[in-house]
C-alpha cells in the first residue's frame, strides 16, 4: 500500500510540474521558450504515463513494456492530433524495471518528437511512425523510424533531443547497429535487465 502510494504521489507531482510548465510556456512570448517548454511537458507527460501504470497495476516493481509504450504512443499522438500521423506499432509484453522503462519510454518521446517536428515537408501526405520492440535471447530489439526524407541538419544533430537520445542510449548500455531506413530512425539492442 505504501509503495501504491509512493507511485500515486510522484504521479501526481509530475502532473503538477508539468502544469507548470504548461502555465510558463503560455505567459511566454518568446518563441523558442514555448517550444523548450512545450518539449518539456512531453518528457514529464512519458513518466507520468509510467507513474500511472505502477499505480493502476498490481506490479508496483515493475512495468508492461507493452501496455506503458502503448499508452505514450496514444499521449503523444493526443499532443499532435493536428499532425495526423498514423503509429505504427509492435511491442513486446515484457515486465521492466522502473529505470529501463523511464529510458525507452524517454526515447520513444525523443524519437517521435524529431520526426514530427523535422522529418516531413508541407507537401507530405502520410505521415508514418514506425516502432517495433522485441525480444530475443533476453536481449531487445528496437527499431524506429520515419517516412520522411528530410536529413539531419547541423542544428538537428545539435540539439537538446539529440543530446538526450545519446545519453539514453548509454544508459541502456545499447549497441547502436547499422540503419539505412532515414535520417530520424535508430536500430539499437540492448540485454533484459532483471525485473
Amino acid at each position: 500500500m505504501l509503495l501504491k502510494e509512493t507511485h500515486h504521489r510522484v504521479k501526481n507531482s509530475f502532473q503538477m510540474v508539468s502544469s507548470l510548465l504548461q502555465l510558463q510556456a503560455q505567459g511566454s512570448e518568446a518563441e523558442v521558450a514555448v517550444t523548450a517548454l512545450n518539449n518539456a511537458v512531453q518528457r514529464v507527460n512519458s513518466m507520468i504515463v509510467l507513474h500511472q501504470q505502477l499505480y493502476a497495476k498490481d506490479n508496483l516493481l515493475g512495468v508492461d513494456l507493452k501496455v506503458y509504450i502503448t499508452e505514450l504512443i496514444n499521449e503523444i499522438l493526443g499532443s499532435y492530433s493536428s499532425e495526423n500521423i498514423n503509429f505504427k506499432s509492435k511491442i513486446v509484453s515484457s515486465i521492466l524495471d522502473i529505470d529501463t522503462a523511464t529510458s525507452i519510454g524517454l526515447l520513444v518521446n525523443e524519437l517521435a518528437t524529431n520526426s514530427i517536428k523535422y522529418a516531413w515537408d508541407s507537401s507530405t501526405k502520410e505521415k508514418n511512425i514506425t516502432l517495433d520492440i522485441n525480444l530475443k535471447n533476453k536481449e531487445f530489439h528496437f527499431t524506429m523510424f520515419d517516412n520522411g526524407v528530410s536529413k539531419k541538419t547541423a542544428t538537428t544533430k545539435e540539439n537538446y533531443g539529440s543530446e538526450l537520445i545519446e545519453i539514453l542510449i548509454e544508459r541502456l548500455e545499447a549497441e547502436k547497429l547499422p540503419f539505412a531506413k532515414n535520417d530520424f530512425g535508430l536500430n539499437i539492442t540492448f540485454k533484459k535487465q532483471h525485473g
